[in-house]
């Protein structure tokens, strides 16, 4: 126990900090005076702004702190001041605390922000927070002139609670006075309440910590006082889900490839395709049904969730066979975020951002054109099969690559990390391949090592995966894997095992294997002990190829349910996708959010569980969707830029969206008439613009541009004016 020689002076400003918060939270004017064993001590009136404000101590969106710096040459003491959830949930915001008495008195004084609970106040969210808070401070002792054992937490009703278990928790203990008034009959916050004060004053009487004990509030303001209370009753500590200071969580993104919104069966009854593992992870997590990649069509989409940052701010196509890095040297990827945080990082599957092939060309080997618009490749002899390929996944990030770039691509080969195993000897010859299930192979040429099968494809990369998640999950840093499928996209190659699992042809079937994948992995996690500690989340790079149509002829099976459009399209079939997070102790079992969310935002919300401020040129269009994880609030994106193809735009604002051009489809295929006449839609009208209300019109059917023109000429606006601006991030400050 730490003994304090200005002890009494510390408790009468922690009480005057209480006094001010009980005249504020009753609507009375502050105090000017208030008499502590005796001593009148004058309240100042003023209120001065912080030293600094709005200071992350934690990884969540309402881990924020303010601190007044007393003048001194010494280290001075400090006032810990915890907010109770009925000041706007535990806000600093509300302060009206006498930080002018503390300062003048030679006192530093912090005040905090905190989550109070989950929506079902059974995790005492504050104490995790509180703890963290103050660890936080104590850090940044030397920094801020404080004398870490001098400290003196206080607060009022949860705040209040929350510094009474600190108090006894603590090592060295702060001291603490709590003062929030009377306590609170027993039909208001139960009896057990007041049992717990008494057994709680004698355990602090017995450490030599000071407090004196009141209660008041609803019954969700006594979520630490629950849990304190059990802990002192049979001796267990309190169970705090969250994360704790220093803990990380590890985080796994499985993605799929061209996979319909309608697909898995947890977001389409009706679906012909079983998807149990993947149901049970949306049983165990928080389902997305808004949820969007960046573009209809794959490298765009991949891009911009490494980066943050919308695809067409840059390009719009995808990468070609033999095609340079998408990324530019200065570009912060997520790997690299997390890679300077500690994190081990890998992915393992498909990669289609890029490599410096060029660099491993052998002098005077040149390029061949093999299409029409001008495609190109090389021939086996043309590279030096033995270096290794700059500009790949190593350079931008990840720590470890497995893979075969694109398995529709050349070279057909694996790659581990930056070099190719095996020398590309031969022309690729899909016909070697066998029998492609659906669709064609859509092999593009170029080089390929002896005895290469596609099918080997998905066992291949899983093994790896599950190998490298056990070999993760013995260090001590977190790690960070991607793993991406080559499924369900063309060519559509399910292992002979899945044929017939499903009652959508070939292609359901693979996306039955897909989820058999899916379930291996999360398994995995499980057996590897880390499952309770890691972030998992599916989703996919865009909607559904355009055999879906035939798929919906043939099996009535239609890849986008309930949407119109497919890959490439910026109607919402084209970008709306799947998007499935589990977090245990964070993100509610079995919710469903309907908020906007986009694939962008991964890299702002992972670096807000983090505590990271991401620099103010990277990741300009990401939003930090952990207070809807979370639970917190029920969304933060208000609008969101659709586009596949130069030029061709639409926008979302709020339930609207615009089609910005003619039409959503990006190619006028023959089976789009067949398919609109099947499902009921309208002839194509003429008018420039498309506009739909979607929480009226999901499928898109009804175009009502000209009824409302003012909307369309607000988000026609609003769509300029992002991607003029460059940014849309609301950290950046978009007015």
């Amino acid at each position: 126990m730490v003994v304090m020689k200005n002890y009494k002076i510390l408790c009468c400003i922690a009480a005057l900090a209480t006094a001010s918060h009980q005249a504020f939270a009753a609507g009375e004017t502050l105090p000017e005076t208030v008499t502590i064993d005796g001593e009148v001590i004058t309240v100042s009136p003023k209120k001065i702004e912080p030293t600094l404000r709005d200071v992350a101590y934690g990884p969540y969106e309402r881990n924020k702190l303010d601190f007044w710096q007393a003048e001194s040459a010494e280290p001075t003491p400090v006032v810990f001041y915890i907010h109770g959830g009925g000041w706007l949930g535990g806000s600093k915001e509300a302060n009206k605390g006498p930080y002018l008495n503390l300062l003048e008195n030679g006192v530093s004084y912090v005040s905090i922000n905190y989550r109070l609970a989950r929506g079902d106040n059974t995790i005492p969210c504050c104490l995790d927070d509180a703890a963290r808070a103050l660890q936080f401070v104590r850090s940044k002792a030397e920094e801020w002139n404080i004398d870490p054992e001098r400290i003196v937490a206080t607060g009022g009703s949860a705040g209040g609670c929350s510094s009474l278990w600190l108090a006894y928790h603590d090592d060295p203990p702060v001291y603490m006075e709590y003062d929030p008034g009377p306590p609170a009959p027993p039909e208001r916050d139960g009896i057990h309440h007041v049992e717990f004060g008494r057994i709680l004053q004698e355990h602090c009487k017995a450490l030599g910590v000071s407090c004196e004990i009141g209660f008041n509030g609803k019954e969700n303001r006594q979520v630490a006082l629950d849990a304190f209370m059990l802990e002192l009753l049979t001796g267990q500590p309190a169970q705090v889900l969250h994360p704790q200071p220093g803990e990380k969580p590890n985080i796994l993104i499985l993605y799929a490839d061209d996979l319909g919104f309608g697909d898995l069966s947890s977001y389409n009854p009706e679906s012909k395709i079983p998807t149990p593992h993947l149901d049970r992870l949306a049983e165990q997590g928080m389902r997305f049904t808004d949820a969007h990649s960046s573009s209809g069509i794959c490298t765009p989409s991949r891009y911009a969730m490494l980066t943050g940052q919308h695809h067409w701010r840059k390009f719009n196509g995808i990468v070609s066979a033999f095609g340079p890095s998408v990324f530019d040297e200065e570009e912060l990827t997520l790997a690299e975020m997390l890679q300077s945080e500690g994190y081990l990082t890998a992915i393992i599957g498909k990669w289609h951002l890029g490599w410096d092939w060029d660099a491993i060309a052998k002098p005077g080997a040149e390029r061949y054109v093999y299409h029409e618009r001008g495609r190109t490749s090389y021939k086996p002899d043309a590279l030096d099969w033995s270096q290794s390929i700059p500009d790949g996944p190593l350079a931008h990030g990840f720590d470890y690559y497995f893979g075969d770039t694109v398995i529709n691509f050349p070279p057909y080969a694996w790659i581990e990390n930056d070099r190719v195993i095996g020398e590309p000897d031969r022309m690729v010859d899909a016909s070697l391949f066998g029998e492609v299930k659906e669709g064609t192979w859509e092999a593009r040429p170029g080089p390929m090592v002896a005895g290469w099968d596609p099918y080997e494809n998905i066992p291949t990369t899983t093994e790896k995966a599950i190998t490298k998640i056990h070999e993760y999950a013995a260090q001590e840093q977190p790690f960070f894997m991607l793993f991406s499928f080559p499924s369900p996209h063309a060519p559509i190659i399910p292992a002979d095992e899945f044929d017939g699992r499903s009652n959508a042809g070939p292609y359901g079937d693979y996306v039955v294997q897909t989820d058999e994948v899916c379930g291996e992995l999360i398994a995995a996690l499980e057996a590897a002990g880390v499952s309770e500690n890691t972030i998992v989340i599916f989703t996919a790079d865009n909607g559904p190829e355009f055999y879906a149509y035939e798929r919906d002829e043939k099996f009535d099976h239609w890849s986008s349910e309930p949407l119109r459009g497919a890959k490439r399209d910026i109607y919402e079939g084209g970008h709306r996708v799947p998007y499935i997070v589990k977090w245990p102790g964070v993100v509610e079992e079995g919710s469903v959010s309907e908020a906007l969310i986009s694939q962008i935002d991964l890299m702002a919300t992972l670096a807000g569980i983090l505590g990271l401020d991401l620099p103010v040129d990277q990741a300009v269009d990401s939003y930090n969707q952990l207070p809807v994880l979370s639970g917190a609030q029920a969304s933060v994106r208000d609008s969101h830029v659709h586009n596949t193809f130069k030029d061709h735009y639409a926008i979302r604002q709020g339930d609207w969206v615009l089609i910005d051009a003619e039409m959503g489809y990006t190619r006028n295929r023959p089976e789009l008439s067949a398919w609109e006449t099947r499902h009921g839609y309208p002839e194509e009208d003429d008018l420039p613009v498309e506009l739909y209300n979607l929480s009226e019109d999901i499928g898109q059917y009804n175009n009502l541009a000209a009824q409302y023109p003012e909307k369309v000429a607000e988000m026609q606006e609003l769509l300029q004016k992002i991607r003029a601006q460059g940014y849309s991030a609301p950290r950046l400050s978009m007015p």
